[in-house]
Protein backbone atom coordinates (compact mmCIF):
# COMPACT_ATOMS: atom_id res chain seq x y z
CA UNK A 1 0.00 0.00 0.00
CA UNK A 2 1.97 3.44 -1.17
CA UNK A 3 1.12 6.63 0.83
CA UNK A 4 -0.91 9.42 0.05
CA UNK A 5 0.58 12.56 0.13
CA UNK A 6 -2.24 15.20 1.43
CA UNK A 7 -1.79 18.88 -0.49
CA UNK A 8 -3.36 21.37 1.17
CA UNK A 9 -2.19 24.61 2.71
CA UNK A 10 0.18 24.11 5.37
CA UNK A 11 2.12 21.57 2.53
CA UNK A 12 2.11 24.55 0.63
CA UNK A 13 3.40 26.75 3.06
CA UNK A 14 6.21 24.53 3.79
CA UNK A 15 7.21 23.68 0.53
CA UNK A 16 7.14 27.53 -0.06
CA UNK A 17 9.61 28.10 2.69
CA UNK A 18 11.69 25.66 1.71
CA UNK A 19 12.28 27.09 -2.26
CA UNK A 20 12.75 30.60 -0.40
CA UNK A 21 15.80 29.34 1.44
CA UNK A 22 16.87 28.14 -1.84
CA UNK A 23 16.31 31.06 -3.51
CA UNK A 24 17.45 32.98 -0.61
CA UNK A 25 20.87 30.70 -1.68
CA UNK A 26 21.12 31.28 -5.87
CA UNK A 27 20.44 34.89 -4.86
CA UNK A 28 23.78 35.38 -2.79
CA UNK A 29 25.63 33.85 -5.43
CA UNK A 30 23.41 35.95 -8.30
CA UNK A 31 24.62 38.58 -6.28
CA UNK A 32 27.40 38.50 -4.18
CA UNK A 33 27.76 38.25 -0.22
CA UNK A 34 30.61 40.77 -0.48
CA UNK A 35 32.80 41.25 3.02
CA UNK A 36 32.09 37.96 4.69
CA UNK A 37 33.75 36.23 7.99
CA UNK A 38 34.95 33.59 8.36
CA UNK A 39 37.54 31.27 10.88
CA UNK A 40 40.05 32.04 8.43
CA UNK A 41 39.64 35.82 8.75
CA UNK A 42 37.64 37.90 6.21
CA UNK A 43 37.01 37.04 2.71
CA UNK A 44 35.27 38.97 0.04
CA UNK A 45 32.92 36.79 -1.74
CA UNK A 46 32.00 38.88 -5.11
CA UNK A 47 29.21 37.53 -7.51
CA UNK A 48 29.33 34.61 -9.94
CA UNK A 49 29.48 36.77 -13.42
CA UNK A 50 31.67 37.39 -16.36
CA UNK A 51 34.04 39.36 -14.51
CA UNK A 52 35.59 36.27 -12.63
CA UNK A 53 39.19 36.02 -12.00
CA UNK A 54 42.14 35.33 -9.64
CA UNK A 55 44.85 38.15 -9.29
CA UNK A 56 48.10 37.41 -9.84
CA UNK A 57 51.58 38.36 -11.70
CA UNK A 58 50.49 39.00 -15.22
CA UNK A 59 47.16 37.43 -14.49
CA UNK A 60 45.29 40.56 -14.16
CA UNK A 61 42.68 41.58 -16.66
CA UNK A 62 42.84 44.74 -18.77
CA UNK A 63 47.02 44.25 -18.16
CA UNK A 64 49.85 43.41 -20.72
CA UNK A 65 50.90 39.68 -19.13
CA UNK A 66 54.10 38.68 -18.24
CA UNK A 67 52.58 35.60 -17.36
CA UNK A 68 50.92 33.91 -19.65
CA UNK A 69 49.16 31.62 -18.20
CA UNK A 70 47.90 34.02 -15.50
CA UNK A 71 46.35 35.51 -18.83
CA UNK A 72 45.07 32.51 -19.97
CA UNK A 73 43.24 31.68 -16.89
CA UNK A 74 41.58 34.59 -16.27
CA UNK A 75 40.11 34.53 -19.79
CA UNK A 76 39.10 30.52 -19.26
CA UNK A 77 37.58 32.39 -15.57
CA UNK A 78 35.81 35.03 -17.33
CA UNK A 79 34.01 32.61 -20.06
CA UNK A 80 33.28 30.04 -17.39
CA UNK A 81 31.93 32.76 -15.06
CA UNK A 82 29.41 34.24 -17.47
CA UNK A 83 27.98 30.88 -18.10
CA UNK A 84 27.80 29.34 -14.54
CA UNK A 85 25.97 33.19 -14.27
CA UNK A 86 23.32 32.55 -17.16
CA UNK A 87 22.32 29.20 -15.28
CA UNK A 88 22.24 30.49 -11.44
CA UNK A 89 20.61 33.67 -13.38
CA UNK A 90 17.85 31.26 -14.40
CA UNK A 91 17.59 29.22 -11.35
CA UNK A 92 16.78 32.62 -9.40
CA UNK A 93 13.81 33.28 -12.38
CA UNK A 94 12.15 29.46 -12.03
CA UNK A 95 12.20 29.48 -7.97
CA UNK A 96 11.06 33.16 -7.89
CA UNK A 97 8.38 31.86 -9.89
CA UNK A 98 7.43 28.77 -8.14
CA UNK A 99 7.00 30.91 -5.04
CA UNK A 100 4.99 33.62 -6.19
CA UNK A 101 2.43 30.34 -8.04
CA UNK A 102 2.36 28.32 -4.50
CA UNK A 103 1.70 32.07 -2.94
CA UNK A 104 -1.00 32.37 -5.69
CA UNK A 105 -2.36 28.91 -4.87
CA UNK A 106 -2.05 29.18 -1.42
CA UNK A 107 -4.48 32.61 -1.11
CA UNK A 108 -6.95 30.93 -3.28
CA UNK A 109 -7.26 27.92 -0.65
CA UNK A 110 -9.28 27.85 1.88
CA UNK A 111 -7.59 26.69 5.35
CA UNK A 112 -9.11 23.53 5.88
CA UNK A 113 -9.29 22.66 1.96
CA UNK A 114 -7.03 19.72 0.33
CA UNK A 115 -6.06 19.82 -3.38
CA UNK A 116 -8.65 18.13 -5.54
CA UNK A 117 -9.06 18.23 -9.67
CA UNK A 118 -10.21 21.65 -9.62
CA UNK A 119 -7.74 22.88 -7.37
CA UNK A 120 -5.17 20.85 -8.95
CA UNK A 121 -6.51 22.57 -12.80
CA UNK A 122 -6.00 25.77 -11.37
CA UNK A 123 -2.59 25.12 -9.51
CA UNK A 124 -0.88 23.93 -13.44
CA UNK A 125 -2.54 26.62 -14.71
CA UNK A 126 -0.72 29.08 -11.78
CA UNK A 127 2.51 27.18 -12.75
CA UNK A 128 2.41 27.48 -16.15
CA UNK A 129 5.22 30.26 -16.00
CA UNK A 130 7.33 28.07 -14.33
CA UNK A 131 6.92 25.44 -16.61
CA UNK A 132 7.64 27.53 -19.60
CA UNK A 133 10.72 28.77 -17.90
CA UNK A 134 12.06 25.37 -16.93
CA UNK A 135 11.77 24.18 -20.43
CA UNK A 136 13.27 27.52 -22.03
CA UNK A 137 16.45 26.31 -19.85
CA UNK A 138 19.57 28.64 -18.59
CA UNK A 139 20.74 29.45 -22.05
CA UNK A 140 17.58 30.78 -23.64
CA UNK A 141 16.55 34.26 -22.96
CA UNK A 142 13.16 35.53 -21.01
CA UNK A 143 10.30 36.36 -22.97
CA UNK A 144 9.88 40.27 -22.37
CA UNK A 145 6.81 41.15 -19.99
CA UNK A 146 7.77 37.97 -17.60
Amino acid sequence: MTATLWIDKTYLTNLRAMLQEMLDDVSHQVNGLGNKSTILGNIWVPPVDGNLNITMPGGTPGTSSTFPLGADLNAKLTAMGGTVSDDVVWLQTVLGDMIDEIDTTIKSMSDTENLNEDTIQKLMDDFQQTLSDMSNGPSTPKPTGS
